[in-house]
C-alpha cells in the first residue's frame, strides 16, 4: 500500500513560560525550565519552514538545559522523523514516553510515526487508543483521524470509516478527516463517494495542496470526467510545477 501523503499535523503546544510576582525571584530550576520551552518552541518553527539544521541545535540546547522535559523529546522525534533518521526519532519518542508516559500528544505523534514512518500500522493502534483515553487532549479528531488513516492502511476499512466519522464528528471545521474519507472511498473504489466526500473537503479549504489535486484528478479519471482531469492537472501545472505529483501525471 502506498505510504499516506498526509503530513503529520503539529499540535498546537503551548509551552508555559513561568512568570515571576513583582520582587519574587524565579527559582534557576524554573529558568532553565522555561529556556527549555522556549527552545522547543523556537525548534517548532524551524521545522514549519524546514530548516532542521538549525531545529536540531535549538531542540538539543532544549534538552541540554532541561532533560526532564517530555515535550522538548517528543519534538526532538518530530524533528528527526522529518529528517528520516528512524532511530534517532524513535529512540527520543520512547524517552518523551518514558518520561510522561499517559500524555495524548506524545501517544499520537509516535503512534502516526509507528504506522506512516516504520509502517505498522498494528502496532500504532494502541497508542492512539491511549491519546483518545486522556478526555482533556484538546484535539482528539487528529488521534481519531489518524487511527482510521492507520486502520486503513492495515485494510480493515469498515473500521477505518468508523474512526474517520468519529474525527468529523470531533470537530466538523476540521477539513482534512473529510479527505481522508475520501481517499479511503478511493481506495476502495467507490469514486463516486470519494468525489463527493472530495468535493467536501475542496470547498472547506482555501487552497489545494499538490496531493489533493492528484487525488482529485485520479477520482475524475476513474469517473471518466476529462474536463475536471484537465482542470486538476492544468491547476497542479500552474501552482506547483515542479512538484512530484505534478511531474508523475505529466508524463
Amino acid at each position: 500500500m502506498k505510504k499516506s501523503q498526509l503530513l503529520i499535523f503539529m499540535e498546537l503546544i503551548f509551552f508555559v513560560v513561568s512568570c515571576a510576582a513583582p520582587g519574587e525571584k524565579i527559582s534557576p530550576a524554573e529558568r532553565k525550565k522555561n529556556f527549555a520551552a522556549l527552545k522547543t518552541q523556537l525548534a517548532v518553527e524551524f521545522v514549519n519552514v524546514k530548516d532542521y539544521r538549525n531545529a536540531v541545535t535549538a531542540i538539543n540546547e532544549a534538552i541540554d538545559a532541561y532533560p526532564s522535559y517530555s515535550y522538548a523529546w517528543m519534538v526532538k522525534g518530530i524533528v528527526h522523523q522529518y529528517m528520516k533518521d528512524y532511530p534517532v526519532a524513535e529512540s527520543a519518542y520512547l524517552k518523551a514516553l518514558s518520561i510522561d508516559p499517559v500524555n495524548a500528544e506524545i501517544n499520537n505523534n509516535y503512534g502516526w510515526f509507528i504506522c506512516n514512518d516504520l509502517n505498522d500500522p498494528n502496532r500504532s493502534f494502541a497508542y492512539f487508543d491511549k491519546a483518545l483515553m486522556d478526555l482533556t487532549y484538546p484535539t482528539p479528531e487528529l488521534a481519531y483521524m489518524n487511527k482510521g488513516i492507520c486502520l486503513g492502511k492495515a485494510g480493515q476499512y469498515s473500521e477505518a470509516e468508523v474512526y474517520l466519522n468519529k474525527s468529523v464528528m470531533s470537530n466538523p471545521s476540521f477539513p482534512y478527516s473529510t479527505l481522508e474519507l475520501s481517499r479511503l472511498k478511493y481506495r476502495q473504489g467507490n469514486y463516486l463517494q470519494a468525489k463527493q466526500y472530495f468535493d467536501a473537503y475542496k470547498n472547506s479549504v482555501s487552497t489545494l495542496r499538490p496531493q489533493d489535486l492528484e487525488l482529485g484528478y485520479n477520482i475524475a479519471s476513474h469517473l471518466g470526467n476529462i474536463q475536471e482531469q484537465n482542470r486538476y492537472l492544468n491547476e497542479l501545472r500552474t501552482k506547483y510545477p515542479y512538484a512530484e505529483e505534478t511531474l508523475k501525471l505529466s508524463r
